[in-house]
């Protein structure tokens, strides 16, 4: 349910196989154009998402989305070229049916011809660091810069508010995987601790709100006292390490 607040994380894995529509604030503009499957995943994890001839799209509401912006995701993309992207998109980019990347700099289209041909039939990792105060993004392949100091598209848009994946195939769908946006570099990020106040739902609990964790079982945190792991096994309740015996 919305509003969809970064950090934002998506492996698929803890959702129903089958139409996306509806998971975890996912949209489709056809019917089961998004489906969560087990057949071909990112890593050995158990789901990923497939798609085929639909818009797959998430929106955000995050009034502090007006900085630095981090996207990351794992595809098996199909070649494509950039057709009809929408005028209020900021970033934009493809894998063309040479397989180099062609990316939107403002409005001018540019193919990557002196970076990699992505493969079709393996995973890639796709990165994209937005700034809204400079209107530049960058592009990442495998976590290697390969298109840097590009121009928004939109001239208007200041906040983050949407993520879309497009696939026109009808033959043959794009798979997608560990999708991560949030408001910090999240590859750096890794093996670190961020607290973010204030991003609760807060018309759910109301306030002084405090939790020792004493009477939970242990597991998943998932289900106790409004707390929500993503995914679901990041959160655990254990007994070896506690504050104060």
């Amino acid at each position: 349910t919305a509003p969809w607040m970064l950090m934002f994380s998506d492996t698929f894995d803890d959702s129903d196989t089958g139409d996306i529509q509806g998971q975890k604030g996912w949209r489709a503009t056809c019917a089961y154009g998004g489906r969560v499957q087990t057949g071909t995943t990112y890593g050995g994890s158990a789901k990923a998402c497939a798609i085929s001839n639909t818009v797959l799209r998430h929106d955000f509401s995050d009034p502090f989305a007006t900085n630095e912006l981090w996207s990351e995701f794992y595809a098996i993309p199909i070649r494509a070229d950039l057709d009809n992207v929408p005028l209020e998109a900021t970033v934009a980019f493809c894998v063309y049916t040479t397989g180099y990347i062609k990316v939107l700099d403002g409005n001018t289209e540019r193919l990557l011809t002196n970076g990699p041909v992505i493969p079709t039939n393996s995973w890639t990792k796709f990165g994209v660091r937005s700034n809204y105060k400079t209107r530049k993004w960058n592009l990442y392949v495998n976590n290697a810069a390969v298109a840097t100091n590009l121009g928004f598209r939109s001239g208007s848009t200041t906040c983050f508010g949407r993520f879309d994946a497009v696939e026109t195939s009808i033959n043959l769908p794009s798979y997608l995987d560990n999708i991560t946006i949030s408001r910090f570099n999240p590859t750096q990020a890794l093996g670190g601790t961020c607290i973010q106040i204030d991003e609760h739902m807060r018309s759910l609990y109301s306030l002084p709100f405090t939790d020792t964790f004493e009477g939970y079982s242990a597991g998943t945190i998932n289900g106790y006292g409004g707390w929500i792991g993503s995914p679901a096994a990041s959160a655990q309740i254990q007994t070896s390490v506690r504050y104060g015996g």
